[in-house]
């Protein structure tokens, strides 16, 4: 998605695929109690990182997080037992 520079990140809500490929999709998806996964995001060339926040205000996260969860290596193989282990947490259900 155009979400980053990098098209070839993938991203889940609730366990599905993002349904569209723009900032403003994934900012209209992930409302409510969910969980999303960014998965092979090229995060390389990043100056800054920030949470919840984007270059437009209108993008920027209103709410509370309950968990983030990063990982230094490739763990795709492992994506669905995670986001499962989180969602059962959480009390989220995936799709």
């Amino acid at each position: 998605p155009s979400v980053y520079a990098n098209t070839d990140t993938n991203i889940y809500i609730n366990g599905a695929a993002l349904s569209g490929s723009s900032r403003n999709d994934l900012y209209t998806q992930g409302t409510g109690r969910t969980l999303i996964t960014h998965e092979n995001a090229y995060t390389t060339d990043w100056t800054s990182f920030r949470v919840g926040a984007w270059i437009h205000t209108y993008w920027n996260y209103k709410g509370k997080i309950s968990e983030m969860t990063f990982f230094d290596s490739n763990q795709s193989a492992n994506r669905e037992a995670i986001e499962k282990d989180i969602a059962n947490f959480h009390n989220i259900t995936l799709s």
